[in-house]
């Protein structure tokens, strides 16, 4: 039995552009109450269209195409983290 526990990131992405590449960034804290047997997921809804997703500054998912997007994070999150699409 696998419980998960979701959050709700507010207001606007962070949004970059470098060398003709435009990056979308958010931070968010890891949250204080997950239970051991409990699972963070990064879910987002639509993605814009093809590109990677890094977690704190590494690779977590190469996307390859508009669309939904999930991942489970839960191992990978620190105190304080940045999600970002590139």
């Amino acid at each position: 039995f696998i419980v998960t526990h979701s959050i709700r990131l507010r207001g606007a992405w962070e949004t970059t552009h470098d060398a003709g590449r435009m990056t979308r960034r958010r931070n968010f804290g890891r949250p204080r109450a997950l239970d051991p047997g409990e699972r963070l997921w990064l879910v987002c809804a639509f993605v814009p269209g093809p590109g990677e997703v890094l977690l704190n500054g590494e690779a977590l998912a190469v996307v390859p195409a508009a669309g939904p997007f999930a991942a489970d994070v839960t191992d990978r999150l620190l105190a304080r983290n940045v999600v970002a699409f590139v």
